[in-house]
């Protein structure tokens, strides 16, 4: 009874490799990062099963997500924002596709003050609000 009230919130890493153990420790801590980014993966980017049938494009695929997943964490830790809160502000900001007499024009929606906000603090410049020829 005393041992289990001893190490009562506490818990023991057991290794066989020779690293100190605060460089164990740091290791194991790292693992929790590494699960909450697959975890991301999975959920966040919607990384799934996909049908590529060649592994060029499976691995080209993965690549394509995982560079997504750095992109979302890099925008968080400049922003101190969640990156689904950043793109559920994002998201209405659109660009719509005119025709006039054969030429493309390509207008944006107004943005937001939310929006220029985290586009500010993205260091991100504002969309033009007109491109033609593009």
């Amino acid at each position: 009874m005393e041992y289990e009230k001893a190490i009562a919130g506490k818990f023991l890493l057991v290794t066989t490799t020779d690293l100190k153990p605060h460089k164990v420790m740091k290791g194991y801590k790292n693992l929790k990062d590494v699960e909450q980014a697959f975890d991301d993966l999975k959920n966040l980017l919607k990384l799934r099963p996909i049908g590529n049938r060649t592994s060029k494009r499976a691995k080209g695929h993965v690549f394509t997500c995982i560079l997504s997943l750095l992109l979302a964490k890099l925008m968080e830790k400049h922003t101190n924002r969640t990156f689904e809160n950043m793109k559920e502000k994002l998201e209405p900001l659109k660009t719509n596709q005119i025709k006039i007499h054969g030429e493309k024009i390509y207008k944006r929606n107004t943005i937001r003050p939310e929006q220029e906000k985290i586009l500010d603090e993205l260091d991100v410049e504002k969309p033009p609000k007109t491109l033609v020829n593009v």
